[in-house]
């Protein structure tokens, strides 16, 4: 297998990688040690990386000093390693990537999805994703006295506060001195003015909490849902700072009496809650609240501000833009979840691959059922070593990508993790559905499958995704003493809110009586994988089965 010309490298990390290729080659480096060759390449190069580990204190010869002498006496010299590699040179290919680099590529993945603007591998994120997979990195950085934090902290140092302002259309502060202004002047507001002012400090008050709470919420939001987030201290900053604008000597005073006018009983708004705020059915929708919250009552902190102090007003005009800069980020963490749950949801043809049960060989299967119109495949393999199952995995899953269809992987969340899987199916004896979710958290699919009505309402409860519901006749992939069949298949259509696939035994002859009580979603195995033609096989099935948007299936879901 190989990662050669990923898109997602940039010209300096392709070169990089192909140099660490080289020298692979030209030392006949085991597996485990292409990380490291990996580093070494990073250390010849110009780049951010190297001088990040400069500035640590590491340098070629103190990394292959005690951890890696055996290394050190097989490396060629740095000047006489400047030869281009030549990949399409048959007296002299480079050897294919083994797992070590291929692991470290799609860590780097990951990484430069959460830490870049453009999501694109730089030099540091290679860096950083070989000191988190491969232990002889680490260990080796390590005895030359750099930790993985401090590494981390120099390739991606962490800003609270913004150097400059946001460039705005307005002066950051006004002219006008920074102090009370119009009839709320400190030096003559009476009790009677007090009065006339409550209503300002009532806004002002209820905006200001409302802003605060809102930050806490998507903070909180930051800090345990997306515990990697670069997000966590800029919310942090922007709360703080908020709260620093309430002490300012221009509003300390006058912001104080909003606890004396503070009347939540007679405040209208209180009673006015639209049904939306009363749900929401997805984090998203969470996130997309609370943003707006606070960029509202920041808005309305700027505009009734302004009658307190111009300081503050700008202050508050500052935070809001900050906050609209923040609304991407936010947001985009969930486009992968989105993107997987939307195509779920339109998913009918599930094909699950097992290579005993194929006849043509496992590649050209895949190649074929995508082909033929699978819109889910599943690698079930009992019986294969781990390392066998993450390289099938990896490999189905860029034809799926590529397919623009889904890759589940059969009972291993580990290995679904590992391989970049969209999920991963579990039965009910293996773990349970709330472990599996733990492990691949919550931007994957978690399939379960359920054999009777009981364990159908205990996955409507469960953080699942979708729902397997058989066997409905026999089949070849697993064997049953009773089977549930088409009364279950009958059940599910009317009582599951979930996408449910019906599964066992399912062919072109039968599936008519199962779509005749409202299936309209299938998972076959030896009915494709097993024949001569695989993808004529799927393009048959996927012809008998009705739209999503039949008359049928518009009837239950608005009932």
């Amino acid at each position: 297998m190989t990662c050669r010309g990923m898109s997602a490298l940039t010209p300096g990390a392709e070169r990089t990688v192909n140099l660490c290729r080289r020298l692979a080659h030209q030392c006949h480096a085991a597996h485990e040690e292409w990380p490291v060759l990996l580093v070494l390449a990073l250390l010849r190069d110009e780049s951010l990386a190297a001088a990040s580990l400069a500035q640590l204190g590491a340098s070629e010869e103190g990394l292959l000093a005690a951890p890696f002498s055996d290394l050190a006496a097989r490396l060629p010299a740095a000047e006489q390693d400047d030869s281009e590699p030549n990949a399409e040179d048959p007296a002299n290919p480079l050897p294919d990537d083994p797992n070590s680099l291929i692991s470290v590529i799609d860590a780097a993945k990951a990484i430069a999805r959460r830490c870049t603007d453009d999501g694109m591998i730089s030099s540091s994120v290679l860096l950083l994703a070989a000191v988190q997979t491969s232990e002889q990195v680490s260990s080796g950085l390590e005895y030359v006295g750099i930790t993985p934090t401090a590494l981390s902290d120099v390739l991606f140092p962490v800003e609270t506060v913004s150097s400059e302002p946001i460039p705005i259309d307005e002066p950051l502060f006004a002219s006008a001195p920074a102090t009370a202004v119009g009839p709320l002047n400190h030096a003559t507001t009476s009790n009677a003015a007090d009065d006339y002012d409550a209503p300002l400090y009532r806004v002002l008050d209820a905006c200001l909490n409302r802003a605060r709470e809102g930050l806490r919420v998507l903070e909180d939001y930051c800090r345990f849902f997306e515990p990697q987030s670069q997000l966590l201290p800029e919310l942090k900053s922007l709360r703080h700072e908020l709260c620093a604008a309430e002490q300012l000597d221009s509003v300390d005073q006058l912001l104080s009496r909003r606890l004396l006018a503070r009347d939540t009983t007679t405040d209208a708004g209180t009673e006015i809650t639209h049904q939306r705020e009363l749900t929401r059915s997805a984090a998203s929708q969470l996130v997309t609240a609370n943003l707006r919250r606070v960029q509202e009552s920041l808005r309305s902190l700027e505009e009734f501000g302004k009658l307190l102090s111009s300081e503050f007003a700008a202050i508050m005009k500052q935070l809001r833009y900050r906050t609209y800069m923040l609304e991407q980020p936010l947001l985009l963490n969930h486009a992968s979840t989105s993107s997987r749950t939307l195509r779920l949801q339109q998913s009918q043809l599930y094909v699950l691959v097992t290579e005993e049960l194929c006849r043509l060989p496992w590649k050209t299967v895949v190649r074929q059922i995508l082909a033929g119109g699978a819109d889910i495949v599943q690698l079930r393999e009992k019986h294969s070593s781990d390392r066998e199952v993450l390289s099938r995995s990896r490999w189905i899953a860029d034809a799926c990508e590529e397919a623009g269809a889904l890759f589940i992987l059969n009972d291993r969340a580990d290995l679904a993790v590992a391989a970049n899987a969209d999920g991963v199916h579990v039965g009910q004896d293996e773990i349970p559905a709330v472990a599996a979710r733990d492990i691949t958290g919550r931007e994957a699919l978690v399939g379960l499958s359920t054999h009777t009505t009981v364990q159908l309402n205990a996955a409507l409860d469960a953080p699942v995704d979708y729902i397997g519901v058989g066997p409905v006749f026999p089949g070849k992939t697993k064997t049953f003493s009773e089977f549930p069949g088409i009364p279950y298949v009958s059940v599910a259509a009317r009582e599951c809110p979930k996408p449910w696939f019906a599964i066992g035994g399912i062919n072109t002859r039968n599936l008519p009586q199962l779509t005749a009580v409202g299936c309209r979603r299938i998972a076959v195995t030896a009915s494709v994988i097993g024949t001569d033609c695989p993808q004529q096989a799927a393009a048959d099935l996927r012809a008998l089965l009705p739209s999503l948007a039949s008359p049928l299936e518009s009837d239950r879901t608005t009932n």
